[in-house]
This record gives C-alpha cells, sequence and structure tokens, in this order.
C-alpha cells in the first residue's frame, strides 16, 4: 500500500514539472478593421488662413490637440476640452480662449492674443461653472457662475483681471438686466479650426438652383444605407470617418443609436446647395455632398425632443426647452442657431431669424 502511495506521489511530480516545461501554442488575435479614424489627418480640413492671427491660431490648436493625444485617457486639467473666439477690445482682431479641464469644475480659461504675427498668452480665467458673455464697450467680458454669481474680467495692457459684480438673475431677461447689449459665447469644439477661417464673415441667403440631383443622391444615402463620412459637431458623438450610414446612426444619442422617421431640405450652410436634414427624435442628422463625398453631422441639442425643434428657409434651426422644473437654470428657453461646416469641420452658432423667413414643412421618410 505504502508502495502504491509513493509510486503515486513521484506520477504526480512528474506530470507536474511536465506541466511546467510544456510551452502554450502562441495566441493569434485579429483585431477588426479600424472604422471610427478620429482625428485622421489625411482627410483633415485644410484652411487657407488670410490674415498672420489666423494663422497664428490655427498653430495653437495644432499645438493643443497634439497635447492633447499625449495625455491619452489620464486628461486632467492641461485636457483642452474646447475654445472661445471674441473681439474683446474690439480692434478687429478676436482673441482666443482655451478652456482647459476635464469636467467644469475646475476648469480655467488661457486668454490669447495676437498683437502682432505671433499668439501672446495674456493669463487665466476662472470657467468652472461659468458661462461667458460679451461686454461691449468694456473691454471685458461677462462672467456668469452658477445661477447669480456675476464677474467682470477685464483686459489691460495685455494683462487680465477678474472682479465681482453685485447682481441679480433674472430667469426671463438672464443678464440682459446688468448688460443689456450682452451676448453669450459660443464653446467650439477644439477639433474644429472652421470658426478662425468664419470669424467677421457675412453669410446672406442665396437661392438654390439646379440641387434636385444632389438632393436625391442624398436621399439615396439614406434608403441604400450608403457610405458617409461622419463628423462631430460638438466632439463626443458621431465623430466616425468613413463608414456606412447605420453604422454612422448606431452611434448618435450617446451610443444609444437613433432612427430618423423624417426629412427635409434646406440649404443650412448657405452655398446655393441644400442638405438632407433627418428628423431622428432624439437629434437632428445633416447630410451633405461635397467634392463626391456625401459628409454626416448631428445635432443633439434639444431637450424636449425633435418636436420642438423647426427650420427655416434661411438656414436657421429654432428649437425650445420648456421643462418648468429647469426654468430656473436658463437664461432663455428659446435657441436660434445656425451650421457652418466644410469636410470635417462643422460647429454651431447662435444666430437671429431672416426677417420673412418661413418654416419648411416635414416630410415622412418611407
Amino acid at each position: 500500500m505504502r508502495k502504491r502511495v509513493l509510486c503515486g506521489i513521484l506520477l504526480l511530480l512528474l506530470l507536474g514539472g511536465c506541466a511546467r516545461e510544456r510551452t502554450l501554442p502562441e495566441l493569434k488575435i485579429e483585431f477588426p478593421p479600424l472604422i471610427y479614424p478620429k482625428g485622421m489627418a489625411m482627410f483633415r480640413y485644410d484652411p487657407e488662413p488670410e490674415t498672420d492671427w489666423q494663422r497664428a491660431y490655427l498653430e495653437v490648436l495644432a499645438d493643443t490637440r497634439e497635447r492633447n493625444g499625449s495625455l491619452g485617457r489620464l486628461q486632467d486639467l492641461y485636457y483642452t476640452r474646447g475654445y472661445y473666439l471674441h473681439d474683446i477690445d474690439e480692434d478687429g482682431i478676436p482673441e482666443l480662449i482655451l478652456e482647459h479641464g476635464v469636467c467644469e469644475v475646475g476648469s480655467y480659461g488661457e486668454v490669447i492674443s495676437c498683437p502682432g504675427d505671433a499668439p501672446y498668452p495674456m493669463g487665466l480665467i476662472p470657467l468652472d461653472h461659468v458661462s461667458l458673455y460679451s461686454w461691449p464697450g468694456e473691454n471685458a467680458l461677462f462672467s456668469r457662475r452658477y445661477v447669480s454669481n456675476f464677474e467682470k474680467v477685464s483686459f489691460h495692457y495685455l494683462t487680465v483681471s477678474v472682479e465681482p459684480v453685485a447682481g441679480r438673475y433674472d430667469r426671463k431677461t438672464g443678464v440682459k438686466e446688468l448688460v443689456p447689449s450682452a451676448e453669450q459665447l459660443d464653446l467650439y469644439s477644439i477639433e474644429c479650426d472652421l470658426p478662425i477661417m468664419d470669424y467677421g464673415k457675412t453669410c446672406p441667403v442665396v437661392p438654390c438652383v439646379d440641387d434636385a440631383a444632389v438632393c436625391e443622391r442624398l436621399l439615396d444615402t439614406v434608403r441604400d444605407n450608403g457610405m458617409v463620412y461622419g463628423a462631430s459637431i460638438h466632439g463626443y458623438d458621431g465623430d466616425t470617418g468613413y463608414c456606412d450610414f447605420s453604422r454612422y446612426l448606431s452611434t448618435l444619442n450617446w451610443g444609444e443609436g437613433v432612427t430618423p422617421v423624417r426629412y427635409l431640405f434646406a440649404d443650412l450652410n448657405r452655398d446655393g446647395q441644400r442638405e438632407c436634414v433627418l428628423d431622428a427624435e432624439a437629434c437632428l442628422v445633416v447630410l451633405s455632398l461635397e467634392e463626391n463625398t456625401v459628409y454626416a453631422y448631428s445635432e443633439s441639442n434639444f431637450p424636449q425632443g425633435s418636436e420642438a425643434c423647426c427650420i427655416y428657409d434661411d438656414g436657421t434651426i429654432y428649437s425650445h426647452d420648456r421643462e418648468p422644473e429647469y426654468e430656473w437654470a436658463y437664461m432663455a428657453w428659446e435657441f436660434w442657431t445656425g451650421l457652418s461646416f466644410s469636410k470635417n469641420n462643422c460647429y454651431e452658432y447662435t444666430t437671429n431669424l431672416t426677417p420673412g423667413a418661413e418654416v419648411i414643412p416635414w416630410e415622412e421618410l418611407q
């Protein structure tokens, strides 16, 4: 009996030794092809700056994007979320304000000017839970923190100072009681160069002629699940690069996907060629044809859904938010916005409705 036990122990030791010496076959993992090429330089919109300040600011954005990429997933206070562009001192050259920080808490702004042919850092301003407004005639910005904490951000001799402003936020007029001519500044994605190239330009409404074939091509893309190039407006969804249309739709609405139910044609960027605008209930999807490529953009800033949105024939998008429990948090409950886009660059901006503009009716998508 003892011999059998000893033999068993020896056998186990031999098998264990063999197991330790045995080499496992190499695992070959085949990854699926990349279908979301975010930030692909070969397809990037390549603007041609006309002025020194445009060239300087484009270089700042390029360096900032490179720095963001080096941070990887461990984003910190040096990560840049977006930027503002506004002529604070009203000298014809706008200032660039980079918003740094992972989230609203603890974020701050880096103010950059261009007095010559090179960018000049002016200073830092707090931006945690802040909305920025213009302050015409004051060489300053108006800052609203949370609901009713106000500050005046002043600029003197390429330096920045911040001082509190006494006042009370009005739910109906917003900050107009304090600064009647104030307009809220738009925050642009750091991936988008187009606001710098568009700054100061006027975009009158032009008639659309001979674009029936373009409209049919865009509608066929929807019906036949054609290829599109998805580009994000806000930088957090829809930035897919080349993929089929159904795959693009699956990335929208924070990854939950959307289904278009209605459509219309409108010249949103006022270039004489209409785009196909799709009502996907949770957002709008815009298809535009440029150089034989269909580009897809999505607008999802509609808290009440697409029923609270309509498109005018001057390209203006109207939306509203009338949730009673959130009334205290908004400066206004009506929003008039426009879209500007060129290939994979697209951004949203605040605008006004053209007098006499009419609503374009929707058509059911079959």
